[in-house]
């Protein structure tokens, strides 16, 4: 979600800055579904708003707020203050679920998720208290650095998983078949290219 050049708050995922499915229509559809609704954050600056909006216009709507609110692997920077979208996300909507990533950019097999990227997310579930958080973890870090986010499982045992991937990134069935087997199934959730219906 960001910001269009006309001013409007619209579902659009860069390097898109536009689009024709703004916030109001959303949630206006969301209603009408009963379904809940995933705003993936782009820029730090509409995060107060557009949850005003939500609580506004639907506030039974289940919420799941989703940042790269961390500095990633490759060094790569991210535009939030962490604290401060946490705190913004658990005043607005004390209800939703905090789904939390690092800002990775282009995919480098060199690269992965460290101790102290790890740690830095502890601080965040801690900050977060009753809140539910989520990990947003690249599916293709994961595998080379499976000790570290292990651990981050054991050390936040409240916490979930959202696996995705992106263009540029390894894709094959076989690191499919190992993230399911390896992750605990009741606590993560995939939103990957590469994953097929499989037989039997």
């Amino acid at each position: 979600m960001q910001r269009a050049p006309d001013g409007r708050l619209v579902l659009a995922h860069p390097p898109a800055r536009d689009s024709d499915l703004d916030l109001g229509t959303f949630l206006d559809a969301a209603l009408n579904a009963g379904k809940g609704i995933k705003l993936d954050f782009k820029q730090p600056d509409i995060v107060a708003e557009a949850l005003a909006e939500v609580a506004r216009r639907a506030p039974a709507v289940p919420v799941l707020a989703n940042a790269d609110v961390l500095d990633g692997p490759g060094g790569y920077r991210s535009g939030f203050d962490a604290t401060e979208f946490v705190l913004t996300v658990i005043e607005a909507t004390p209800s939703a679920i905090l789904s939390l990533g690092w800002e990775t950019g282009w995919y480098d097999p060199t690269h992965g998720y460290t101790a102290a990227m790890a740690a830095e997310m502890l601080e965040l579930v801690a900050l977060a208290a009753d809140a539910h958080v989520q990990f947003a973890l690249r599916a293709a870090y994961v595998h080379a650095s499976w000790d570290v986010v292990a651990d981050l499982f054991d050390r936040a045992p409240t916490a979930s998983a959202l696996l995705w991937d992106t263009f540029g990134d390894p894709c094959d069935a076989a690191l499919d078949d190992w993230l399911r087997a390896t992750l605990p199934a009741h606590r993560t959730s995939f939103d990957l290219r590469f994953t097929a219906p499989r037989n039997g």
